[in-house]
């Protein structure tokens, strides 16, 4: 007859472990503090936005308040040359590739195709920037996975000259499509003058209406085609001041001025860009 063996049990024991968010603190060479912190959003099929807040104690009023600053992927006209021309003959510099450097233009219908490789190159990624024959333009990049990003497709996508279309300044990222059909949808608002005291001197002869924001990243779509925005599973949502947080499907309001204003003012489009947000 065998034996019968009673389970024991085990008594709970004290302790634990408490891990904090994952970042990397740096000191610069002129004594700024650096840090970095990933923003935690689900994964749809293994494909989200990488979103990265960022905060420099050397910056000053930024998007998301003093020093900090969340840069999506973009595409601008290189400033370290000087003010730039607004041609063909401006450099660009990419966020994530560095300098561009052009090797080939070819006309294909009406679109000229100016093929362009980063000046250190690293990721053998396919640069195209296509331009219409109205100068409006938006660029291509295809990375080696095959995936395909999309910077400044539509006018609101762009930091752009509002009274004259064709001095585009900035591209930001668009979409991006990956070999699989996952997109990610980029959205942004346009800055405006509500809230804004015109008779201030600091708002003499300035242009209102060239810089975005985030507004929102769609992804996790449902059909390979899906482009509406009711087709998407998951939607990043930024709140400049206009949801109401305790009913965040309720229609959002405008947005408010933030009672510190501040410039931008390397963007050359006038000299400076106003981005008079309140981040609440």
């Amino acid at each position: 007859m065998k034996s019968i063996t009673m389970p024991k049990l085990s008594i709970p024991k004290s302790g634990g472990s408490f891990s904090a968010r994952t970042g990397s603190y740096e000191v610069g060479n002129q004594g700024e503090g650096s840090f970095g912190v990933p923003l935690g959003i689900p994964n749809a099929r293994g494909v989200k936005p990488s979103l990265h807040l960022s905060y420099n104690s050397g910056s000053g009023m930024e998007v998301f308040g003093l020093g900090f600053n969340l840069t999506l992927p973009h595409i601008t006209r290189n400033l370290d040359y000087g003010v730039p021309n607004y041609d063909n003959d401006d450099t660009f510099t990419a966020s994530e590739l560095g300098e561009l450097l052009e090797i080939k233009r070819e006309t294909v219908g009406k679109t000229l195709v100016v093929s362009y490789m980063p000046s250190i190159e690293s990721g053998f990624s396919k640069i195209k920037q296509l331009l219409a024959t109205d100068h409006s333009s938006y660029w291509e990049i295809t990375n080696h996975t095959g995936t395909v990003h999309i910077y400044g497709k539509d006018d609101n996508d762009k930091i752009i000259d509002p009274n004259a279309k064709q001095r585009i300044l900035q591209w930001n990222i668009s979409s991006s499509r990956d070999v699989k059909g996952n997109n990610i949808l980029y959205h942004y608002k346009r800055e405006d003058s509500v809230g804004v005291d015109k008779t201030l001197p600091s708002e003499k002869n300035r242009v209102v209406g060239a810089n975005v924001y985030p507004a929102s990243i769609e992804y996790g779509n449902w059909r390979e085609t899906s482009t509406k925005e009711d087709s998407y599973t998951y939607k990043v949502v930024f709140d400049y001041g206009e949801y109401d947080l305790s009913h965040p499907e309720s229609a959002p309001k405008k947005w408010t001025l933030d009672p510190i204003l501040f410039l931008i003012i390397q963007l050359a489009l006038e000299g400076a860009v106003t981005a008079c947000v309140k981040t609440s």
